[in-house]
């Protein structure tokens, strides 16, 4: 059975700040890209993750995609950024979790793994050993739309039975 508690959660990927990430223990963030960084399907960046990402490499912060997209969409958003991305990564298995750590230089534990799915982006980084971030989905999807209907319908039933632990983090 997978672990779908997330370490910390945020409304929005942009909601997190590098001294946040350092106060986490982190060296690096990973982060999914539908629903999180990018609009559900598409190649547009969400509102404000674009500065998001500056700041982050600002503050000397590396980054990461960890996404379950098929391979030349990674690519081609990972390039647009400068960003290093796994494509295909087959979450929740933890093997790419591991692979963008060891591809960092840093261990697992060492990682932030920021995303919107439960089942895939919290329980995939729980079981490799990351940090894990999850972040309200920024919009309903549209792709596979009946399939998502469910999920969330699911994860809503699983955060309402654990709410203590899906209250928004809060960093002094």
């Amino acid at each position: 059975m997978f672990n779908l508690i997330p370490k910390y959660v945020f409304n929005r990927i942009t909601d997190i700040t590098p001294e946040m990430v350092k106060k986490m223990g982190a060296k690096a963030v990973a982060f999914d890209l539908d629903n999180t960084i990018v609009y559900d399907g598409g190649y547009r960046l969400l509102e404000g993750a674009a500065e998001w990402i500056e700041s982050m490499k600002k503050a000397g912060i590396p980054l990461f995609i960890i996404s379950n997209t098929y391979r030349l969409r990674s690519r081609i958003i990972s390039k647009r950024l400068g960003i290093m991305a796994i494509g295909k990564a087959g979450k929740p298995r933890p093997d790419s979790f591991k692979k963008a750590a060891e591809m960092l230089g840093i261990n697992v534990s060492e990682l932030i793994m920021i995303g919107d799915k439960l089942d895939k982006d919290i329980a995939g980084a729980n079981a490799a050993g990351a940090i894990s971030v999850y972040v309200k989905p920024f919009m309903t999807e549209k792709i596979m739309y009946f399939y998502h209907k469910r999920l969330r319908k699911r994860e809503r039933e699983f955060m309402k039975k654990h709410k203590e632990k899906f209250e928004v983090s809060v960093f002094d």
